[in-house]
């Protein structure tokens, strides 16, 4: 069982024994603080990003240059941040465990209560992370790739971990794998269905653009809201258009301002609809169309396409992480290796 020492004036190379490798990983809280500092940044540079894209109107490929993006950096360096206050100031190697010292504390953990080492890939960031199991799968460590030695440390405890490997840790590693490859097929299950609903939208815009194009006839629409968009600048009008069979459909379009200031004292509109759809129409002069390249069918159909690639890939990921391994990828060699095991030996000091 691990038991908790207080910290004294005594240092802490003194503590470890004579001959057994010790880590100082030095005070990383400053840093942790840099990496939060960051991370407020880039939400607060994302909420600016979101009020411009109300007031004005950027394409989906800005939006998420302005929004999404600087939300995914700021996340990443939430996880360091996280990491660095996190983490111990030094390691210790002796023979019956591993002393690890915090800033108020030294904790002890046997080599009889550690099972495995897992060196992966923080999310989003590629810093590496060793984690140490104990025999529940719960873990004992965690720590970054935020020193020198982390190469060397992360080494010697896996040579640690295999020399106390049995049924149990084995039996962990696979459990943990499996719950992975459950995370990962659902990821790619969750991807497929917007590639599939995204496709099946694409052939229907490209449907109701090809009937606007060859059936659509003359007609008139009587003008429901003549107002300015929420961001006090976009012309908008929202007109109903009324079918010979007495169906009823409401759009909402913008308008070049020149059209919209003629048709201020108007209750008509001139439109162009196809018979039998009224939802499908659009004004006869002065519509704004829609130049965002990102919602074209075909450049939805090269997106889907490329996101199907990757659900097929999550799949085969869950497929090799079910029965206990993972695919790794170092300088672009694909290699299959043991779950968790990850690669650490080509950071050596």
């Amino acid at each position: 069982m691990a038991s908790n020492s207080s910290a004294d004036e005594e240092p802490m190379e003194s503590q470890f024994f004579l001959g057994e490798p010790y880590f100082l990983l030095g005070d990383s809280r400053q840093s942790g603080a840099t990496w939060l500092a960051v991370s407020i940044a880039m939400f607060l540079l994302a909420t600016v990003g979101f009020v411009f894209a109300i007031f004005n109107r950027p394409g989906q490929f800005q939006l998420h240059l302005m929004t999404t993006m600087p939300v995914l950096v700021a996340l990443g360096c939430l996880a360091k941040a996280r990491a660095g206050f996190t983490s111990p100031l030094a390691i210790g190697f002796t023979p019956n465990g591993l002393r690890v010292w915090r800033p108020r504390h030294a904790v002890f953990h046997s080599w009889e209560q550690i099972s495995w080492v897992s060196v992966d890939d923080m999310p989003i960031t590629s810093t590496k992370r060793l984690t140490v199991f104990d025999r529940q799968g719960k873990k004992l460590l965690v720590l970054a790739d935020t020193f020198p030695d982390f190469g060397e440390l992360a080494t010697l405890l896996r040579e640690r971990a295999r020399e106390e490997v049995n049924s149990a840790a084995r039996g962990i590693r696979l459990r943990k794998a499996k719950r992975t490859a459950i995370q990962t097929a659902a990821i790619g299950a969750g991807l497929l269905l917007v590639c599939l609903a995204n496709i099946w939208m694409s052939y229907a815009k490209q449907h109701e653009e090809l009937l606007l194009m060859t059936e659509a006839v003359p007609g008139e629409g009587k003008i429901l809201r003549h107002f300015v968009a929420p961001n006090g600048v976009t012309k908008r009008l929202e007109y109903e258009v009324t079918d010979t069979t007495g169906e009823r459909a409401t759009r909402n379009a913008e308008v070049e301002p020149t059209v919209w200031e003629l048709l201020e004292d108007s209750d008509i509109v001139p439109v162009v609809y196809v018979p039998g759809r009224p939802d499908l129409s659009r004004l006869s002069v002065g519509e704004v169309e829609d130049r965002d390249f990102s919602t074209r069918p075909g450049v939805m159909y090269a997106l889907s396409a490329v996101m199907i690639l990757f659900c097929l890939l999550c799949f085969a990921g869950a497929i090799v992480q079910w029965r206990g391994n993972e695919i790794y990828v170092d300088k672009g060699r694909i290699s299959i290796r043991p779950f968790g095991d990850g690669k650490v030996d080509s950071m050596k000091s």
